[in-house]
């Protein structure tokens, strides 16, 4: 079932970013980003509700819940569709998905989740060339509107290791909550406060609030509310449980592959050879990362 549910969770993903896409060419992409999350939440919360699961969260683990929302909820998705309105959606693909796994392997190794196996220190040496070589010519000018992808190549990359961060605040609490309930609390609450930063400083949310986006931008934000919040998002949180989080992004492999298809079919999306290169490297380091051993399950409890 978990193998399932991964292949499901990857096909999903990597085709977010074509979804992402067609929002933040009209609104706003840290208020596009918010509303889904605050609806996501209070539907999941409904459903709760509805078979009358519990949905209490322990005083001891709200600080967890809150950092996990930061990161998870506001970070990540904030610079991640920032970034993704400034690139081509499948070289923002390429980054974020490349990004996850060595993120997990570094951050895990800084708070000791990991050892610092050579074989892991490598990958990450490893990654940091390939995002080197994917960063250098937009640093030194000589890619067109070089300075715009850059900005966004950062972005991206800074919301991918947001990601990493919060997934590993977040392992024990999987450990003794279920998924949906871990789901419908950072969803909600992180979703909130990222609206009410953007209606009170993101140029054009205010106006945006008026819905009046499109029907591409609505259709592309039903899809990542539905299949990519409600539903890959609360796989993921699973498969962290069963899997640990450097095992559950696996989907790092696949993902991408679908993004950049997706990006050349729908908007003639391409990439240099210095981006084919760039993405090798990062992917193959997200390999070594994720085939390097795993570390221990940690307790249920603290």
């Amino acid at each position: 079932m978990s193998a399932f549910l991964f292949a499901v969770m990857s096909t999903i993903w990597g085709a977010a970013f074509i979804a992402t896409k067609f929002g933040v060419m009209s609104v706003p992409p840290v208020f596009y980003s918010a509303t889904r999350f605050v609806t996501a939440g209070m539907l999941i919360f409904l459903m709760l509700k509805l078979t009358g699961a519990s949905v209490t969260i322990a005083r001891r683990d709200w600080w967890r819940i809150a950092l996990v929302a930061l990161f998870v909820v506001i970070v990540t998705p904030s610079f991640i569709f920032w970034g993704t309105a400034r690139l081509p959606s499948g070289l923002a693909a390429v980054i974020n998905l490349a990004v996850i796994p060595v993120g997990l392997l570094a951050v895990g190794m800084a708070v000791g989740a990991e050892p610092p196996r050579p074989l892991s220190i490598f990958a990450l040496i490893f990654g940091l060339c390939g995002l080197a070589v994917l960063f250098w010519p937009r640093i030194a000018g000589r890619v067109a509107g070089s300075f715009d992808e850059l900005a966004g190549a950062l972005a991206v990359a800074v919301g991918s290791l947001g990601f990493a961060v919060g997934s590993i605040i977040a392992r024990p609490l999987t450990l003794r909550y279920p998924s949906f309930v871990l789901s419908a609390h950072t969803g909600l609450w992180g979703g909130l406060t990222a609206t009410i930063l953007a209606l009170a400083f993101e140029p054009g949310a205010r106006d945006a609030a008026d819905g009046a986006w499109g029907w591409p931008a609505w259709l592309g934000w039903a899809y990542i509310l539905l299949p990519g919040t409600i539903c890959a998002h609360t796989i993921y949180i699973r498969l962290m449980r069963d899997w640990g989080a450097a095992r559950a992004g696996m989907y790092a492999f696949i993902s991408p592959l679908i993004a950049l298809g997706l990006g050349a079919a729908i908007f003639d999306e391409r990439l240099s050879a210095n981006d084919i290169g760039a993405a090798i490297a990062m992917l193959a380091a997200a390999v070594i990362a994720i085939r390097a051993p795993a570390a221990r399950r940690p307790a249920s409890a603290e």
